[in-house]
């Protein structure tokens, strides 16, 4: 609301900026009141530290409390350095760090490890990371508390380490159920009974442990997701209200003031399980005015309007907007503004707050802005009426750009005429879709429509791509009537840039139609045409950066552009044209195959350089070992963890009698490990060698002809579980298999890998336990001889096998 007085944080991107000018002259008018329609303005999804914040140092955080205090935020969340904080409490019940490191996740992957969706993903956690978050910590809650905000602290919510069961044997411990389908030595962990001892004592330990590490707060908020896109164990209510009670209960031992902070996503994300009894259910086992509920998704499918106002829990209403932290021009305001407005006025009453949860920020500055009015009196009102929401943007054209001071009346006026058409359209959406980007540039290519959308959902293009394309021309008439926008508003150049990504992205898709139409048509001249025009309309991105290769968290950033999005679009129409030249159809599951190959090798490579000046993104081998450090060994770990899934895929698309070629095959993906000069481990050739033997046994699990989508999927699910389990396996082989090593090495005898493989099925003696992890229901649903003793599983879910 400070904006509202001339003091408008003037960023080059959404909420938060890494780069903001000076803050506006206020000027004298008086005394000011401003009054607040509710207490709470809430900050952050569980999820946004993964997305945006998981490697920002102090400085990038000072600036984003800057944006939050000018914003009227009073609750933000605040995860950092809680990993640290567990790993003390399980210490205390005599688990060591290294028994952690199968459960906490990387750095990247941390929000999902709290929410109990996976374990040890991208681990495992550095110890040096874990103690700088702490500290970071330590000086991010001490500025909150100085700009008056209350921060919400991630507390137990009953998942525990594997270590745990074998430590104590008599917990009551089952796996979670699977989350996405990940493979089972990163999924399912395990989750304590509520009426377990240890629960509460956990819990009890862990807050004691962050207020020793933190301090106290004027108020306790602790945030807990127990069924996060999960079903619970059973749909009963006392189950489900004993384990809310539990939770709740590990709070307020340590801490009898506590207010659980629960997300009200699981509502939304399985409303097929979460009918109104279970829902009622689960919240009553907390007293009222003890818990908060995120109503997290409130702007498209809000929960407080079909559950009785949340059955007496009071509720802050939250705009989601954002998935994945894609970059996309989007915003339903209107639906914002009417949907606050009902809240507010509901008979029932229990809303006690506004808050934004976004997945990802810095995207869409002017919808946040938007969203931190809404909790001050009669500002959802106002947008709420007709032309409410043309009156709120013709006003933030003005201020946005008050920096570069007053503008010529030409420029001016094509600024608001600019903001007006962006307002129509890509802030007016009204279909209710969930807003994963996906614009042809980001998404993987193929073929078929139901392809190239890597999350299965069509294009969503609620507006007219024309309004987008006159407010870019308008903004270009903007600069060239007065050049100072460009140089003394960074916000008007970030607004320009933002436009001409939008509109590039969006009609990019009609190049991609017109390409596949040539492709069916046989027109190669016409496929060579609109190839070119696909590759260029969307190249010249602006907005640099870099970000996880995941189509769900597509970004168009120019170091991600040029790295990775379009040497895949390369290899996709260089594959079209081949198919056309050669006179032989169009195969979706080799290219699927080769866009597994090319991201896994991207990924290894560490590096946003352009690789397509080398022809292929995979990188050279001195590059690989350089990021092993002085250790050696961890460079080629990650090349053989990237280039295993591709090579089991590979090798269970190919006929059974290939069996000497297949061995050939696998060893040569490792060759290079091996090779003279490389500074490699002996330690780390055996695994890459091993893996590529592990890939052969795999590959017989899979059924000759299976489809492609099982080949594919098995594919994914192996990852870093081949690497692990190879060098377990390597020390149950019999010191022979060390000298076929050896020999391998000195002959480059790619096809004596065959032999190693014999040598590890004899080892393993079963094939099932060769991969619990192909089985898709995870852990819970494995089934291990009793005679198997390598897979890690053994030790810690006999119980539940």
């Amino acid at each position: 609301m400070l904006s509202q007085l001339g003091a408008d944080w003037r960023c080059a991107s959404g909420c938060g900026p890494p780069e903001c000018s000076s803050l506006a002259a206020l000027e004298a008018r008086g005394s000011v009141t401003i009054e607040r329609a509710v207490p709470l303005s809430f900050y952050q999804n569980v999820v946004t530290m993964s997305y945006s914040m998981a490697f920002w140092e102090w400085d990038r955080w000072e600036a984003e409390l800057d944006w939050m205090a000018l914003q009227g935020i009073n609750m933000p969340l605040m995860p950092l350095g809680m990993e640290a904080l567990q790993t003390a409490t399980f210490a205390g019940l005599g688990l060591t760090p290294e028994q952690l490191q199968d459960f906490l996740p990387g750095p990247a992957f941390l929000a999902w490890g709290r929410m109990g969706n996976i374990q040890g993903y991208g681990g495992p956690l550095p110890c040096e990371y874990m103690a700088k978050q702490l500290q970071l910590a330590r000086r991010v809650v001490a500025r909150m508390r100085q700009l008056g905000m209350t921060p919400v602290y991630p507390a137990f919510a009953g998942f525990v380490p594997r270590a745990l069961a074998a430590l104590y044997p008599d917990a009551a411990v089952t796996p979670a159920t699977n989350w996405c389908h990940f493979p089972g030595a990163y999924a399912c962990p395990y989750l304590l009974a509520p009426d377990d001892p240890l629960f509460a004592r956990i819990g009890s330990a862990y807050i004691s442990t962050l207020r020793s590490e933190l301090g106290w707060d004027a108020a306790s908020y602790y945030i807990a997701d127990t069924f996060n896109e999960m079903k619970p164990a059973s749909g009963s209510a006392e189950y489900l209200a004993g384990v809310s009670r539990s939770v709740y209960a590990g709070m307020t031992h340590a801490d009898p003031d506590a207010i659980w902070v629960m997300q009200a996503w699981l509502f939304v994300s399985d409303s097929r399980f979460w009918q109104p009894p279970q829902i009622q259910a689960l919240l009553s086992g907390v007293a009222r005015g003890r818990l908060l509920l995120l109503d997290l998704f409130a702007d498209e499918h809000p929960v407080w309007s079909r559950t009785a106002c949340l059955y007496g829990h009071p509720f802050i209403w939250c705009m989601l907007h954002n998935f994945g932290g894609n970059l996309e021009m989007y915003g339903a305001l209107p639906a914002v503004a009417e949907g606050v407005t009902a809240a507010l006025d509901a008979a029932q009453g229990g809303m006690v707050g506004v808050g934004m949860a976004p997945e990802g920020i810095e995207q869409n500055p002017a919808v946040y802005e938007f969203m931190a009015e809404m909790a001050f009196k009669g500002r959802a009102a106002e947008a709420a009426a007709p032309g409410g929401i043309a009156a709120w943007f013709a006003e933030y054209a003005q201020r946005r750009y008050a920096g570069a001071g007053a503008l010529p009346a030409p420029a001016s006026a094509a600024v608001q005429g600019a903001w007006q058409l962006l307002a129509r359209s890509v802030y007016s959406c009204r279909d209710k879709l969930h807003n994963t980007v996906c614009d042809v540039p980001t998404s993987r290519p193929g073929l078929a429509r139901g392809e190239i959308m890597g999350w299965g959902l069509a294009p969503h293009l609620w507006f007219d791509v024309g309004d987008v394309r006159a407010a870019w021309e308008l903004l270009l008439q903007a600069a060239a009537a007065c050049p100072c926008l460009s140089g003394a508003s960074s916000a008007f150049v970030y607004d320009l840039l933002d436009v001409s990504r939008e509109l590039m992205s969006k009609i990019a898709g009609r190049f991609w139609a017109d390409a596949v139409d040539a492709y069916k048509a046989g027109n190669l001249e016409g496929l060579r045409a609109n190839g070119s025009a696909l590759l260029t309309i969307w190249g010249t991105s602006a907005v640099a950066g870099d970000s996880e290769v995941s189509d769900y968290a597509n970004k168009e950033w120019s170091g991600l552009i040029a790295s990775f999005y379009l040497p895949r679009w390369q290899a996709w129409l260089a594959r079209l044209e081949q198919d056309l030249l050669q006179g032989r159809a169009y195969d979706a599951p080799a290219w699927r195959l080769e866009v597994l190959m090319m991201t896994y090798r991207w990924i290894s490579s560490g590096s946003t350089s352009d690789a397509s000046s080398s022809g292929s993104m995979c990188p050279q081998p001195m590059a690989v070992d350089a990021a092993a450090g002085a250790e050696g060994a961890g460079g080629g770990l990650v090349f053989a963890a990237a280039e295993a899934p591709a090579a089991v895929a590979e090798l269970a698309l190919t006929p059974r009698g290939d069996a000497v070629q297949l061995s050939s095959r696998a060893y040569q993906r490792y060759a290079r490990l091996l090779a003279p000069g490389c500074s490699a481990t002996a330690a780390t050739a055996a695994a890459a060698v091993a893996a590529a033997a592990a890939g052969l046994a795999a590959a017989a699990a899979v059924p000759a002809g299976a489809p492609a989508g099982t080949v594919m999927a098995a594919a994914q699910l192996l990852q870093w579980w081949w690497v692990q389990r190879a060098l377990q396996l390597l020390l149950w082989l019999p010191q022979e298999a060390g000298l076929w090593l050896l020999w391998m090495q000195q002959r480059r005898d790619g096809q004596l890998a065959g032999v190693l493989c014999g040598l590890l099925a004899r080892a393993v003696q079963c094939a099932v336990c060769v991969g619990c992890c192909l089985c898709w229901s995870g852990c819970s649903g494995g089934r291990l001889l009793p005679s198997c003793t390598v897979c890690t599983c053994a030790t810690v879910s006999k119980q539940s096998i």
